[in-house]
């Protein structure tokens, strides 16, 4: 099975080869092949993009990965192996990702942009590969890589399909099982599929759940008190009054909200009523505050809106709350760095982004112990899977955002302890961090 697996992804290669030969010599000038094929080409100019093997080292262990959203569920993973001392090839695909690798700016780390069109560097990627442990994040397989499981061990992390995945990628999975020595689920539904027949006489180590990115949430959370009142002390000076004069199940935080979300929330009466009448004390934290047209929906609903920076001086931040004390309202925090520290303050979450486009992480709030609502896209979400599996009550999915002011006016009145919540999420973090001991054997 290995050697059929082995041969199909072969052949896959030498097909891509060809295509890529054939794109740069005569469609190499159509605006999104040539904006690719001009990113590929950076790893000729960028030095950190040079193979160790002209330094006649080895790595201890290569990482292939896709965008943002795969960097960040394996980055705790990276940065403890660059901790260590370690030497690390990343592999990428798409340029969303690109500033984050260059910051990582590290002497022990080599980092090449996949090359899909460019055919000089993807004849050369095996030798630019220098670990005999290539470790593939999620579910994106390039016939690069995946050919060279003949000579190298290759593990498969973060394994997940989506139940509405074409047929014909769940077949090219299903080929491809064969060539990892060891795969970590991210769900028991991969899990199990991957333990069924025809698969079980491959040999397969089978690991999860995994989720490496709950071990670096935890570690941020950790240090919430410390980082607010280092660096954001008017924000942390507000969170401390509203202690005081809100029970935890009376604050809601939303997160990472897009305009038509904003204006969906501020167009709820129920909602309204609540603030107004100090029942609730309500935070928007916006994905992009300069999208957001807030004199518009100030004026439509005669509702105060507070616009404040994490950042802005306590005299603004005193003078904030004296004038909510007074007249309250919505308050809008603006900037970054700061929203996952601020979930254990609140008792609701709202996630953004999954009730008009795809929503933004549902992990982060949820281990906080904030009930975590969440729009209906969210068909590529492990981290919603995952939550799932650790506590389903403590996780709202709405159909459409007008739902949200009924649930919280049926909620405001029955907070859950967290105690065994916590105490579940513990037992999920110890797993992880035993599953990293024992990937991190593996290099």
């Amino acid at each position: 099975m290995k050697k059929i697996s082995w041969f199909f992804w072969q052949c896959f290669w030498i097909i891509q080869i060809c295509i890529s030969l054939i794109i740069v010599m005569f469609f190499s000038k159509i605006f999104f092949l040539k904006k690719r094929l001009k990113f590929e080409k950076k790893n000729n100019l960028d030095l950190h993009c040079q193979s160790f093997n002209k330094r006649g080292i080895r790595a201890d262990c290569c990482f292939q990965f896709s965008s943002e959203g795969e960097w960040e569920q394996i980055r705790y993973l990276v940065e403890t192996i660059l901790k260590a001392g370690k030497k690390i090839e990343l592999i990428f695909t798409s340029p969303s990702v690109e500033h984050r690798i260059l910051a990582l700016n590290n002497k022990n780390l080599r980092y090449l942009r996949m090359p899909l069109l460019d055919y000089e560097q993807a004849l050369m990627l095996e030798h630019w590969i220098t670990s005999a442990t290539i470790l593939c994040n999620r579910y994106d397989l390039f016939p690069g890589i995946m050919k060279l499981a003949r000579k190298r061990k290759i593990i498969l992390l973060n394994f997940y399909l989506s139940p509405s995945a074409a047929f014909s990628k769940k077949m090219l999975f299903f080929i491809s099982l064969a060539l990892f020595s060891k795969i970590y689920a991210s769900s028991e539904n991969e899990k199990k599929l991957v333990q069924i027949l025809p698969f079980s006489y491959l040999n397969i180590s089978i690991q999860g759940l995994s989720e490496f990115r709950l071990l670096s949430i935890m570690e941020r959370m950790n240090g919430a008190h410390d980082l607010l009142g280092r660096k954001f002390s008017g924000l942390y000076y507000l969170l401390n009054e509203v202690k005081s004069s809100f029970p935890l199940i009376q604050r809601i935080i939303a997160g990472n909200f897009y305009p038509k979300e904003v204006e969906s929330v501020i167009g709820q009466s129920g909602l309204l009523d609540l603030i107004k009448n100090k029942k609730i004390f309500f935070v928007v934290v916006p994905h992009r505050p300069e999208d957001l047209n807030w004199d518009r929906f100030v004026g439509d609903q005669s509702l105060f809106i507070y616009q404040i920076d994490a950042s802005d001086s306590m005299n603004s931040w005193i003078e904030l709350c004296q004038n909510w004390e007074r007249n309250p309202g919505l308050i809008v925090i603006k900037g970054k760095g700061f929203l996952l520290e601020l979930f254990s303050f609140f008792d609701f979450a709202i996630v953004g982004g999954g009730f008009f486009a795809k929503s933004h992480s549902v992990l982060e709030p949820f281990v906080s112990g904030a009930i975590t609502i969440c729009g209906r896209n969210t068909n590529h979400s492990t981290e919603f899977e995952y939550c799932k599996e650790i506590d389903r009550e403590r996780l709202i999915q709405l159909q459409d955002l007008s739902e949200l002011s009924i649930v919280v006016e049926e909620r405001l009145d029955k907070q859950k302890d967290r105690g065994e919540f916590n105490s579940l999420v513990k037992l999920r973090l110890e797993n992880q961090e035993d599953m990293m001991s024992d990937l991190l054997k593996e290099i």
